[in-house]
C-alpha cells in the first residue's frame, strides 16, 4: 500500500453545522482511519496492532481544516448562532482545542509525522466578498482566521514539546503567485444560485483563460493554484526522512515529484 487518502472538499473541525448536507467531519474521518488500520493489521501487521503501528510511524499525515468552520458556520449568522455565542478569539480557541484532540487521536493510532495546513484567507474568496457585499478581501473574516492560525501554531509547538517521538509541521499558505494570475476576485465558472451556492452551475462553459484565474468557483482555487501550493507544501515536508524516500521512489516511477 503506497498511500491512503481521506479527502473531502467540505471537511471541517466541528460537527456543529449541516447546511451543506451530508459532510464527513474530522471525527468521522478518524473513525474511517481506524477501519483502515484494522484492515492493515491483517494485511501487513500479521494480526498485530503493535506491528501495524510501527508501519504507521513511517507514514506522513497531512491535514488541512478550518476554513469551512468560518465560511459555512461562523460567518453565516442567518443559519447559525455561533458568532453570537463566541467571540472570534473564543471560537478560534474552541476550534483549535478540538483540532488538538483530533491530532492526538491520530498520534494514538500510530501517526508520528504531521503536516498541518494553516487555514487560508477565507475573506478573499469571491463567495465571502459577495456575502459581505464587498469587492475586496473582507478584513473581518481574515482577522478571525488569523486568530485561528496563530493559536494553531502555538498548539503545534506545544504538541512538539509534549511528544518527543513526533513532529508537527505547520504549512502556511501564501498569496504570492505569478503575475499572470491576475483575476483574483471572480471565479472561472458561473456560480449556482441554488443550495450549492458558490459552486459551479451545471452545463455552463467556464472561462477560456483559466490559467489567469485564482479561483475556480466562489471558494476553491484553480488547478494551477493547487499545483503551486502543493509544491510549496512538499518543500516544507522535506524535513521528514520518510518524505525523501517517497519522493525519490515516485520520481523514478512517474516523474511527478522533483523534490528529493
Amino acid at each position: 500500500m503506497f498511500n491512503v487518502l481521506y479527502v473531502h472538499l467540505m471537511l471541517n473541525i466541528s460537527d456543529s453545522w449541516s447546511l451543506q448536507g451530508g459532510r464527513i467531519s474530522m471525527d468521522n474521518q478518524i473513525k474511517n482511519h481506524w477501519t483502515t488500520i484494522i484492515r492493515l493489521t491483517y494485511l501487513i501487521g500479521k494480526g498485530s496492532l503493535v506491528e501495524t503501528k510501527k508501519y504507521l510511524k513511517k507514514c506522513i499525515y497531512t491535514v488541512g481544516m478550518g476554513n469551512n468552520d468560518y465560511i459555512n458556520n461562523y460567518f453565516l449568522p442567518k443559519y447559525y448562532n455561533t458568532s453570537s455565542v463566541y467571540t472570534p478569539e473564543q471560537y478560534a480557541e474552541a476550534l483549535v482545542e478540538q483540532y488538538s484532540r483530533q491530532l492526538q487521536e491520530l498520534y494514538k493510532s500510530g501517526a508520528r509525522m504531521f503536516g498541518v495546513f494553516a487555514a487560508g484567507d477565507s475573506g478573499c474568496t469571491p463567495g465571502m466578498m459577495a456575502e459581505f457585499g464587498m469587492n475586496s478581501c473582507v478584513d473581518e473574516v481574515n482577522s478571525a482566521v488569523m486568530l485561528f492560525n496563530s493559536r494553531l501554531n502555538m498548539t503545534l509547538n506545544d504538541l512538539n514539546n509534549r511528544f518527543d517521538d513526533a513532529k508537527f509541521i505547520l504549512i502556511e499558505g501564501s498569496r504570492e503567485y505569478p503575475n499572470d494570475i491576475n483575476v483574483t476576485d471572480t471565479p472561472c465558472c458561473g456560480g449556482s444560485s441554488t443550495s450549492d451556492k458558490g459552486q459551479c452551475a451545471p452545463n455552463q462553459v467556464p472561462c477560456s483563460n483559466r490559467q489567469n484565474y485564482y479561483f475556480w468557483d466562489a471558494f476553491h482555487p484553480t488547478e494551477r493554484i493547487n499545483v503551486i501550493a502543493g509544491k510549496r507544501a512538499y518543500e516544507k515536508l522535506t524535513s521528514f526522512e520518510a518524505f525523501r524516500t517517497i519522493a525519490l521512489s515516485k520520481d523514478k516511477e512517474t516523474g511527478y515529484i522533483s523534490v528529493a
